[in-house]
């Protein structure tokens, strides 16, 4: 979900930049906000999922450190917009 919203606050901060509007680019902003502490709440919350899903034995265990790994990435890949939004916010 937070990759998906991160996505939309890319397209409605490129229509803000595109229309010079001040509240899309605002709102913008929000939605990158949100994503980013979505994406904190998601990775915060695997190492109890990651512990649970380890008792299936049908799921291999190179799958959960593959998730692990992307949910890395993956993170840092919505904070980031996220913490340049905050800035965003605070300049204008």
């Amino acid at each position: 979900m937070p990759i998906l919203a991160s996505g939309t606050g890319l397209l409605i901060l490129l229509y803000g930049i595109y229309t010079g509007r001040f509240h899309t680019k605002l709102t913008a902003y929000a939605v990158l906000l949100i994503a980013a502490t979505g994406g904190i709440i998601a990775f915060a919350t695997g190492e109890a999922a990651e512990a649970t899903v380890k008792q299936i034995r049908e799921i291999a265990r190179n799958r959960i450190e593959e998730h692990e790994e992307f949910a890395t990435i993956t993170v840092v890949a919505v904070i980031v917009p996220g913490i340049a939004a905050l800035i965003a916010i605070y300049s204008t």
